[in-house]
């Protein structure tokens, strides 16, 4: 059985409230589901869509010819809309248009916008004349990070559901993924994924190995093995996110949460960071997001590390080895 809704993990309340106002036909023609990204908010509408051109029942029996398309993304009732590159534009708005002025022999017609913070201003003007006066049995989710993002014309006409994260233990339903993953992808299975990666894996590992020469000797920046971490920019900036992650922790851990942390396998790492101080720790912190955000901006990586380093090393330079 092809029925999307059975492989929704989470989002119980959200599903409940829609199916019940799908059964009781009094589902509105416009949502803006918004919540944090990889969530499962486009997974939802791809499920209600289904539900909304079954043939048989109003919660999608997974079985007919309308559930097997919709399962199998081939369904003409079905248009979904992202991005190209950065941008949703004017060209996709028209799609939108085109693809509802069709006839149609199915019993409704639904449009999912993924991003929809990405509508440039033209495609946004054209799709809120649609949602003004949306054509008879049409469906339109919208999808964001959140309602901000989105602009107050095209907020004002959809019904706003609000996605929570994901709790760790309905992830392990559907991941074998290990515990410190699973806490560090903070509800998200995109971010899960992510974690998973060969590269991902390579770069937390890397941040230890920075966290312990930081810890270890003042004068360790010099050294080539430090510079081989930080000399390509997208390794710098994955490294960079790792030790937001590891700071952060050792943070709770200096101040005696443990309930908290990302990486609960690396608690002995965080205890000899944790000797450093909760005032330092919390100054060092901000200093490596104020890192990660300069990466962002394109400044040179080795510089970067190389002040970071300089300015936050616990290791007075006269303690250094000679």
């Amino acid at each position: 059985m092809a029925r999307l809704l059975s492989s929704i993990i989470g989002h119980d309340e959200q599903i409940r409230k829609l199916l019940e106002a799908r059964k009781q036909n009094h589902l509105p023609s416009t949502f803006l589901f918004v919540g944090p990204k990889g969530v499962g908010k486009k997974a939802v509408a791809q499920a209600l869509a289904q539900a909304l051109l079954c043939e048989k029942i109003p919660t999608a029996c997974g079985e007919c010819g309308p559930c097997l398309r919709v399962a199998k993304g081939q369904s003409e009732a079905l248009l979904m809309i992202e991005p190209e590159k950065t941008q949703i534009k004017i060209e996709q708005s028209r799609e939108i248009i085109e693809f509802l002025s069709l006839k149609s022999m199915t019993k409704a017609r639904v449009v999912i916008v993924d991003s929809a913070e990405t509508l440039n201003p033209q495609a946004s003007n054209a799709l809120l004349k649609i949602l003004e006066e949306p054509p008879e049995n049409s469906f339109f989710f919208l999808i964001a990070p959140s309602s901000q993002h989105v602009l107050p014309t095209l907020r004002s006409r959809s019904q706003i559901v609000h996605f929570a994260p994901i709790d760790i233990e309905s992830m392990k339903k559907k991941s074998r993924a290990p515990e410190w993953a699973l806490r560090a992808s903070q509800g998200s299975f995109e971010k899960l994924a992510n974690l998973l990666e060969k590269g991902e894996l390579e770069s937390r590992e890397e941040a230890i190995e920075f966290v312990q020469m930081w810890l270890g000797h003042h004068d360790a920046y010099l050294l080539p093995e430090w510079k081989e971490m930080i000399k390509e920019r997208t390794s710098a900036l994955s490294l960079a996110r790792h030790l937001a992650l590891i700071f952060r922790d050792a943070c709770f851990y200096a101040s005696g949460d443990q309930t908290h942390l990302l990486n609960p396998d690396k608690k002995e790492i965080l205890q000899k960071m944790a000797a450093i101080g909760e005032e330092k720790l919390f100054e060092v912190t901000e200093q490596v997001l104020k890192l990660e955000g300069s990466l962002l901006a394109n400044r040179d990586s080795q510089l970067l590390f190389e002040e970071f380093w300089i300015q936050t090393c616990p290791v007075p330079i006269q303690e250094v080895p000679r």
